[in-house]
């Protein structure tokens, strides 16, 4: 009995570690997601509001673009690390896209 007690507890601490490390991950990741996409959307309103010229504009495009290629790069890479929850994701994905 105490050696399942003592393989539980153990079991327990490393659950609780894992959970921290996904918890940090998944903050860091939705911030690098998240921080280009509001800079974009920040732009974009500027622009709606007449903020910015066409020149302007343009010199911003290639920095949008930039940003948004890096965010897709990243989340590529999450997609393609071998998690068996990105397999349930991938599948999902794949119905909603059919």
């Amino acid at each position: 009995m105490l050696n399942l007690e003592a393989k539980v507890r153990a079991r327990t601490a490393e659950l609780t570690k894992s959970n921290r490390v996904r918890e940090k991950l998944l903050s860091v990741v939705s911030h690098d997601i998240k921080s280009p996409l509001n800079s974009l959307r920040g732009v974009l309103n500027v622009y709606r509001q007449g903020g910015f010229t066409e020149s302007e504009m343009k010199s911003l495009t290639t920095h949008i673009d930039e940003n948004l290629n890096s965010t897709t790069m990243l989340v590529d890479n999450i997609l393609a690390v071998d998690f068996p929850a990105n397999s349930r994701v991938l599948k999902l994905l794949q119905r909603k896209s059919i």
